[in-house]
């Protein structure tokens, strides 16, 4: 089976992001499969021949990579966003006519602009088109007030309904994205749920002999994150538990100015860390740790740093609820707080920081449950199953 794949934050083993979709193509590439990725350059490191250049296509694994030059940063605001993704739209639209007919289209969005080029593309060759929604749009920047125009909503709206009406599959990263895609008038039927998932063989617990705990938060540091809350938990237990923050963002300005003013005294921070170095900063550490903004549209995430703290053997604490509130309980791996209940938040750490003979229990149980739910070789094969099935 020859598959397009479109994923314009396609992010290879030494890139920094979340590489998803890099391990997903090389296990359908394993299954004797030919995929063609279309990406930017975004997540490529900084010394890639791509940033030099318009276009550039190597062999990534066996995935035929076609990469844009396309920069998109998480420092980009709402509208140099719009920008990027219009951008590769118009940039892969041209590139695609170059592309010999596949048999199927495999478009992973956000943004929306890649389902609304695997639609037309979908259309223009006759195939099939599976739509992968990594966040619901434009759900996410209505209800966080990042866009207000009616008339943008409204054309946005249409446009991802559209999307899903022409789509043989939509492919959902959790149980709530689901929900929130058949509010949108679609079949439950027509929706499959694909956790983000993570590699339980490249990320895996390893011994430790700690002095005090570890907490960390590995990932973006954006306005859908709000990392104050983890820093505000690092002032409040300074003296019980070592905090290391990992990642970067827009609002890295912020949460330095929060730093600053609060001085917490175990706080460590790193920048972006390559994927394939990330593993042993947070294996090392005792308790995982996953923030967002106070909206409740978020606690639909599966963002992967949820699932590669469970295979590194982490409990997670949350500062939401949502499926993964559910998911914890259920397997006992974990702790979440009511959305915008700091103290809560503050509590539930301290709590797991004080407990090790509970933490060594949920340890036990994240490691198991990330194996037997959440492994991206699994995960892959059971999405190819799923396409097979439109062909």
């Amino acid at each position: 089976m020859r598959i397009l794949f479109i994923h314009q934050y396609f992010c290879p083993p030494n890139g920094y992001g979340n590489n998803r979709s890099y391990e997903i193509a090389k296990y359908w590439v394993q299954e004797g499969n030919e995929v063609i990725m279309l990406t930017s350059s975004a997540h490529f490191p900084k010394n890639h021949p791509i940033h030099h250049k318009n276009s550039h296509f190597e062999d990534i694994d066996g995935i035929q990579t076609y990469i844009l030059n396309v920069p998109y940063s998480h420092y980009f605001g709402f509208i140099k966003r719009i920008l990027a993704f219009l951008k590769f739209y118009f940039k892969s639209y041209q590139l695609i006519k170059k592309i010999e007919k596949t048999d199927l289209i495999y478009a992973s969005s956000t943004p929306p602009s890649v389902g609304e080029l695997g639609r037309i593309w979908s259309k223009k060759w006759d195939v099939p088109l599976i739509f992968e929604t990594v966040d619901v749009w434009p759900d996410v920047p209505e209800q966080m007030k990042i866009l207000n125009n009616q008339w943008i909503l409204k054309y946005l709206h249409t446009k991802v309904e559209k999307i899903y009406e022409h789509s043989s599959k939509i492919i959902a990263l959790s149980p709530d994205m689901k929900r929130q895609i058949i509010e949108h008038h679609v079949s439950e039927s027509k929706i499959y749920v694909s956790y983000n998932g993570t590699n339980t063989d490249y990320f895996y617990p390893i011994p430790k002999n700690n002095k005090i705990p570890k907490v960390i938060y590995a990932g973006a540091v954006g306005k859908v994150n709000d990392v104050s809350n983890f820093i505000e938990a690092a002032k409040s237990l300074e003296n019980q538990a070592d905090f290391i923050l990992i990642g970067n963002g827009n609002e890295a300005l912020k949460i330095q100015k929060i730093i600053q003013k609060l001085k917490p005294l175990s706080l460590t921070w790193n920048t972006w860390i390559p994927k394939n170095e990330v593993h042993p900063y947070i294996a090392s550490c005792d308790i995982g740790v996953s923030t967002i903004a106070n909206y409740k549209v978020l606690e639909a995430n599966s963002a992967n740093k949820f699932y590669d703290y469970l295979a590194c053997g982490l409990p997670v604490v949350n500062n939401y609820e949502g499926w993964q509130k559910e998911f914890l309980m259920e397997n006992n791996c974990g702790l979440s707080s009511k959305l915008g209940n700091l103290k809560e938040f503050i509590q539930n750490l301290e709590y797991l920081i004080g407990n090790p003979i509970v933490r060594n229990q949920m340890s036990l149980k994240a490691r198991n449950v990330a194996v037997s739910n959440f492994h991206r070789k699994d995960l892959a094969l059971d999405l190819l199953r799923i396409i097979k099935e439109h062909i």
